[in-house]
């Protein structure tokens, strides 16, 4: 009987390639990153125009931020605890699914209350899009290709920067923040 070779992973995605597979895997874990970034920078440019709406201050802010970071941390370890039992993909869209829902419902607050719940709801699914949408990304891209493919995950992650910029200078001034 011959004897078993072992196989090394990186060999095999190195054998497998770059293509079509890798590139969609890149296209929606780097939309995951964008969303998450839009998300992370967007709400700051409606502080002004809601504390004129609903009379809110510096400190409700400051609490809202707080409570983001901390449901930021819970998203991630929970959706990671997730990926690993139930599989990375499954979870990965739970949480990508959990803060567009909630984002988006976070436009339909009528009080500083109910955005402070959404904005939270939010922040639990962007945590676990970060450390999940990294992993699959390098668990999938052969060696040659995964350091090039991470810096494109933080551009994608700038690029939502950006648009949460333009969205502001766009729709804040006019009244249209929801």
């Amino acid at each position: 009987m011959a004897p078993k070779m072992a196989l090394d992973v990186d060999d095999v995605l190195e054998d497998i390639g770059f293509g079509r597979f890798q590139v969609m895997l890149m296209g929606l874990c780097g939309m995951g990153w964008f969303v998450d970034a839009v998300e992370v920078s967007g709400l700051q440019y409606i502080f002004v125009t809601l504390d004129s709406e609903w009379g809110t201050s510096t400190a409700d802010w400051g609490l809202l931020n707080s409570a983001k970071s901390v449901f930021s941390v819970m998203g991630a370890l929970s959706f990671g605890v997730a990926a690993d039992r139930h599989g990375r993909r499954p979870t990965f869209l739970a949480a990508l699914a959990l803060t567009c829902v909630t984002g988006a419902a976070s436009a339909l607050a009528s009080n500083f209350a109910g955005l402070l719940v959404l904005r939270c709801l939010t922040n639990l699914g962007a945590g676990g899009i970060l450390p999940i949408a990294i992993s699959l990304v390098a668990e999938h891209l052969p060696p040659s290709w995964r350091e090039s493919c991470m810096v494109l995950m933080h551009i994608f992650f700038t690029g939502g920067h950006v648009l949460a910029v333009l969205f502001s200078m766009t729709f804040v001034p006019s009244g249209m923040w929801r």
